[in-house]
């Protein structure tokens, strides 16, 4: 009885049990200087602790300046679909007064998923280039390179509807049927027909 006594908390009635091995208090009583957890004493000792101030300020970091566009024509030019992406990615381009990152973004969003500037990037960088034009930048706006020799772009192409190529169409004829082979039961019924003539 004595043993279950002291298991017993007198404040509140609850059972007081014996830590666990990390030192969490177990059982149902809470109240008292159990209740008070490891981690509410070390942020009260973080509090008391004076905070070392840093020796300097630390600086702002730079804001990234991005690089310049300008990409070389490349290749052999080829006319591309109209009324795509890339259609109208050269139409603004080609135009005299140029045009800037955000108009393209713009207008590239307007046909379909949205493009932001970093799209827009991709799109002069890959895409354009692949057509075989370039582009260049003077400040903020953006200008259409042509290969030497062309003065304007070449003409959108029509989309028009991919047909597959003809193929002769094969006549597939039935091969000859074959006589089954001959099972032992068959074969000598055939011999016995032979033996009698």
């Amino acid at each position: 009885m004595s043993d279950q006594s002291s298991r017993i908390c007198p404040a509140c009635s609850g059972t007081i049990l014996s830590p666990t091995r990390g030192g969490v208090p177990r059982g149902s009583c809470h109240c008292g200087p159990t209740t008070r957890s490891k981690e509410a004493e070390m942020t009260a000792e973080k509090s008391t602790q004076e905070t070392p101030q840093a020796s300097e300020p630390v600086a702002a970091k730079a804001a990234k300046t991005l690089k310049p566009i300008a990409y070389e024509p490349e290749g052999e030019v080829r006319a591309v679909k109209a009324g795509t992406k890339l259609a109208l990615l050269i139409d603004e381009l080609a135009r005299e007064e140029g045009t800037t990152l955000d108009l393209l973004a713009a207008e590239l969003s307007r046909t379909g998923s949205p493009v932001d500037a970093s799209g827009v990037r991709s799109w002069l960088s890959y895409d354009l280039r692949r057509a075989g034009y370039g582009v260049r930048q003077d400040g903020d706006r953006l200008y259409l390179v042509l290969p030497e020799g062309m003065t304007a772009p070449l003409a959108h192409r029509e989309a028009g509807v991919k047909k597959a190529p003809e193929t002769p169409t094969l006549k597939v004829e039935a091969a000859p049927r074959r006589k089954a082979a001959m099972t032992a039961k068959k074969s000598k019924k055939a011999a016995r027909k032979v033996a009698a003539k």
